[in-house]
């Protein structure tokens, strides 16, 4: 049953309940992956008949993770319940809306050598109503993860400007300036030849602005001059799976710059995102200075003394999957996931340095995931004595720079045997990848052989001992526990 704290309307229930399932929602492919990171459902084919206590409401619930459908009908005036196995839905009927409250629990067996995992989501929403008919089709419930452990999917942000009031229906255009163009002369001996072209370009349909700038283009081109354009998409990891892209060049010796753009629109319906892409040119009213520097070389520099709009035309526009602008991404296996069925730390840089007493060890650690993003391995050095376990030494994890997620132990000891060259790893670690307000926190231990070869040399009289820096080992967690981070 739901929590005891949910809204009192939602506690009434009705005299009359049919709920039927069209498949069990079980296993699918990525059904455990989906799980994790959208537990959500589509209400779709929503229907209202009759008035009053006679009323009737009807839906299905596709749950996402699992791709499986439920119905939903049921009979009462202004609230009713509805229940089956693994599917509650309680519906509140207003004068213009439906609010609606899913709690479901569901398997998944998808992942090779792993237990069946059960989860436990709920969600809420208000769909509008347009003559007892939904408005939005499909319509999306947002859930979040009750068991097995809480999570709260971090949808994101999508392109800019997605959501903009007429987005879809602005005609084509792009705003131009900070217009900067330098063209130097050069013998190739005492001065180079160059070509340097800098604008900014902003889409008025969705207020994304871009930075473009000359590459490395040929300077004695005198034709085109190819432009590097970027946003706000190198810098907000909560963009989503769609960034804008753009693409410019200037021909010579017209000036016209030619642009290409894709962008995205949900602002009419939200269940149906659309990507449109157009181009367009305009030759940019630049007003050009010569200077000469020197018998070598003469410089000109050409800008504009306002804004240049270009025109452009639509010349594709393609329909995306529902909501998918703002959905949480679902990569390869990140933290989490890889914590939880193919945990492994991956090893390299070793080092036993004997000019300490006792011998010191230390090593770089980085969790063996799928898709680490920009992150790098750690140094793990060697601590203070763990009391009463001989042999036994506390980590010392090195600065992270603040570099995203961490991808190695927040606390850990281990022991080293010089003789047999093994190392015994015990360690607590986080993962927040896929809820940044709730950590997952995992513990296990990892026994590994050191199997890399050691480069040894004299440092005033002692051994310093080490492994070649390009050389790396992966080593299993083993008896792994996980739950909520306390």
């Amino acid at each position: 049953m739901l929590s005891p704290t949910l809204p009192k309307f939602l506690l009434a229930a009705s005299a009359a309940v049919l709920v039927s399932a069209q498949g069990q929602p079980v296993a699918a492919a990525g059904c455990t992956s989906n799980s994790f990171s959208i537990p959500s459902w589509f209400v779709q084919d929503v229907a209202l008949a009759g008035e009053g206590a006679s009323q009737t409401v009807s839906f299905n619930a596709l749950n996402r993770a699992t791709n499986g459908t439920t119905n939903v009908a049921c009979k009462a005036g202004g609230s009713c319940t509805a229940v089956d196995k693994g599917l509650e839905a309680l519906v509140e009927v207003g004068a213009s809306s439906l609010h609606i409250l899913l709690s479901q629990t569901w398997g998944c067996n998808d992942r090779a050598g792993a237990d069946r995992l059960k989860f436990t989501a709920v969600g809420n929403g208000t769909l509008p109503l347009q003559a007892s008919k939904a408005s939005v089709s499909p319509f999306l419930i947002r859930g979040a993860l009750v068991s097995p452990v809480a999570v709260n999917p971090l949808y994101m942000t999508g392109p800019t400007g997605h959501d903009t009031k007429g987005c879809t229906t602005a005609s084509p255009a792009w705003v131009v300036d900070s217009v900067v163009y330098e063209e130097q002369t050069g013998d190739g001996v005492n001065s180079v030849a160059s070509k340097r072209l800098t604008l900014q370009v902003t889409n008025p349909a969705t207020g994304y602005e871009a930075s473009c700038m000359s590459g490395d283009s040929d300077p004695t081109s005198t034709t085109t001059i190819p432009l590097t354009c970027a946003g706000t998409e190198f810098q907000d990891f909560r963009i989503g799976r769609y960034s804008i892209s753009t693409s410019a060049s200037l021909s010579l010796p017209s000036f016209a710059l030619s642009l290409s753009q894709t962008w995205y629109c949900s602002d009419i319906d939200p269940s149906k995102p659309t990507s449109i892409t157009a181009t367009g040119s305009l030759p940019l009213p630049l007003t050009c200075e010569s200077t000469l520097i020197n018998t070598h070389t003469n410089q000109t520099t050409c800008t504009t003394a306002s804004r240049a709009t270009v025109p452009g035309t639509v010349t594709v526009t393609t329909p995306l999957a529902p909501y998918s602008i703002t959905d949480p991404t679902a990569p390869r296996d990140g933290c989490t996931l890889t914590s939880l069925f193919n945990p492994a730390w991956s090893f390299s840089s070793f080092v036993v340095d004997e000019t300490k007493a006792p011998a010191a060890v230390s090593f770089d650690i980085i969790l063996q995931t799928q898709n680490r993003g920009y992150q790098y391995p750690i140094t793990i050095s060697q601590g203070a004595a763990v009391a009463g376990q001989a042999g036994w030494f506390r980590c010392e994890v090195g600065p992270d720079g603040g570099n995203g997620q961490p991808l190695w132990p927040e606390t850990c000891t281990f022991r080293y045997d010089g003789a047999t060259r093994e190392m015994e790893l015990k360690a607590e670690w986080k993962c927040a990848d896929l809820d940044p307000e709730q950590p997952i926190a995992f513990s296990g231990t990892s026994t590994t052989k050191v199997e890399t070869p050691l480069g040894c040399k004299m440092v005033q009289g002692y051994l310093e001992c080490e492994t070649d820096t390009t050389n790396s080992w992966t080593a299993k967690i083993n008896n792994v526990t996980w739950g909520a981070s306390p």
